[in-house]
């Protein structure tokens, strides 16, 4: 319709709808493309304007925190931590399978369950989840951690894997899919 093409839009309507019937639905769209040509305002310039500041300071700054808020560190180095602390070298990559596998099976219980809970209870409970595993995981490595070799014992070991599979499956149904 933009391009001028009705009849070309009049046959796409008829093929996604099945019916020839589409003369109003038609009308409407041709009527919201001319409205919308007949407006006169730099759609940049709306986007930064007093009216929309409140929505898109929101945007940015969530996506600013899902980048923040550790996520990428834990998934790209998770081999390398649990190899570090003392775990082999098959073990730290077979912690990371665990870990992935965390991330994708938590992440459908945000997709199912979304419209029921809402995207706010999921970002406010991913929020809380994924502070409080981090809290843990720092303690841990506090507590435990032996200062000359790096080591920790395998209590605290698998103590830190949960907490990090925790973390992973917070922000995988909270930060992960939610903004």
């Amino acid at each position: 319709v933009e391009s001028g093409n009705v009849e070309k839009a009049r046959n796409v309507l008829r093929k996604i709808r099945g019916t020839d019937d589409v003369n109003a639905e038609l009308d409407d769209i041709v009527d919201a493309a001319q409205a919308s040509r007949n407006l006169r305002v730099n759609p940049w310039r709306a986007i930064f304007s007093r009216r929309y500041l409140p929505q898109l300071v929101i945007l940015v700054a969530l996506q600013v925190f899902n980048q923040l808020d550790g996520i990428n560190s834990i998934m790209f180095y998770a081999p390398q931590l649990f190899e570090g602390i003392g775990s082999g070298r098959q073990q730290a990559l077979l912690t990371h399978v665990i870990v992935g596998a965390v991330n994708v099976v938590t992440t459908f219980v945000a997709v199912f369950t979304v419209d029921s809970l809402g995207r706010t209870f999921w970002m406010i409970e991913a929020s809380a989840h994924m502070a409080v595993c981090e809290v843990v995981v720092g303690v841990i490595i506090a507590k435990t951690m032996d200062p000359i070799t790096g080591a920790l014992p395998r209590g605290a070991t698998i103590g830190l894997i949960v907490a990090v599979c925790v973390f992973i499956a917070g922000h995988a149904w909270g930060w992960g899919p939610m903004p």
